[in-house]
C-alpha cells in the first residue's frame, strides 16, 4: 500500500492525502486522521477511505488540522512542532495502526510577485 501526504501540514488548511493499495482482491477500508504527538489528542476529523475495484483501489481525500484542537502554546514551546498522521486498517497492516511524524506550521504560504511591466492585455502594443 502507499499513502501520500504533505511533509508540512498547515494549521486550518485542507491537506490532500492519498491512499492506494496494489494487488488487492477485496475491498479495503482505511481511516486516517491527525493526532497530537505529545498530548495524544485527535486534531482532525477521522476520514474514511473505501478502496475497491470501482475506484481502482485508490482514493484522494482532504484532511484539516482544526485550529481549536491545539493548545495555544504549541508553537511557543517548540520551533518545529510535529503531529502524527495516523492510519488504521485491519486489512492492510500487521499492526492495525500506523503513525508517521509530520511538521506542523501555523504560517500560510503566500507568494507575491512584483514586476516592472504592466499587466499584459492581448490588445496592448509594446
Amino acid at each position: 500500500f502507499l499513502i501520500t501526504a504533505p511533509n508540512v501540514v498547515h494549521l486550518g488548511v485542507q491537506e490532500t492525502v492519498t491512499v492506494q493499495v496494489h494487488g488487492a482482491k477485496s475491498p479495503v477500508h482505511v481511516t486516517a486522521y491527525f493526532k497530537d504527538e505529545a498530548k495524544n489528542r485527535i486534531l482532525s476529523d477521522k476520514i474514511d477511505f473505501n478502496l475497491n475495484q470501482g475506484n481502482n483501489y485508490q482514493e484522494i481525500k482532504k484532511i484539516m488540522v482544526k485550529p481549536g484542537n491545539l493548545q495555544q502554546d504549541t508553537f511557543k514551546k517548540s520551533r518545529s512542532p510535529h503531529i502524527l498522521l495516523v492510519t488504521e486498517s485491519r486489512e492492510l497492516h500487521k499492526e492495525t495502526v500506523q503513525k508517521i511524524r509530520i511538521l506542523l506550521s501555523s504560517r500560510k504560504g503566500y507568494i507575491f510577485i512584483q514586476t516592472d511591466k504592466p499587466i499584459y492585455t492581448p490588445n496592448s502594443k509594446g
